[in-house]
């Protein structure tokens, strides 16, 4: 009798011991801890905005020189059920250097599913930059952010 009661008390304080230690795991364990449609998610859509960098830097002038800023995912305007990363449009900010081999500053870029990314003109040449702030407010301001890196 006496020793069930040691294993009962043992494994009690082994159950506590392992919930508390889960408890405690870093976000990105506990995000897999948590099943794996969570973190599968969470690796998609990560695949997904690290495709879109990817996008980005083949478009500059000096690839090698992209330093990027805050990207995230934004929920698709497109009726596509979650999760569906591939249809969620990348938004962010990119600072490279131009031809003179100088920093730019940060631009912001948006990168729709499927097509070439889209990388703000100069503030200066506002024929160009207030379409393009006007779809920077309408696809990356005013949806729900999915995730960002």
């Amino acid at each position: 009798m006496k020793t069930l009661l040691k294993w009962a008390v043992g494994l009690s304080f082994l159950a506590v011991v392992v919930i508390s230690a889960v408890g405690a795991l870093p976000d990105h364990l506990q995000a897999a801890a948590a099943g794996p449609s969570s973190f599968d998610t969470d690796m998609a859509n990560n695949r997904v905005m690290l495709l879109a960098e990817d996008q980005v830097r083949r478009a500059l002038k000096d690839p090698d020189s992209a330093k990027f800023g805050v990207v995230y995912l934004v929920a698709s305007s497109k009726a596509v059920p979650p999760p569906k990363p591939e249809a969620d449009t990348v938004c962010g900010y990119v600072n490279a250097k131009n031809s003179f081999g100088g920093y730019v500053g940060a631009s912001m870029f948006i990168v729709f599913p499927g097509l070439v990314p889209f990388l703000a003109p100069s503030e200066t040449n506002a024929k160009e930059y207030n379409p393009f702030i006007r779809i920077w407010n309408r696809e990356c301001v005013a949806k729900p952010t999915v995730a960002s890196l």
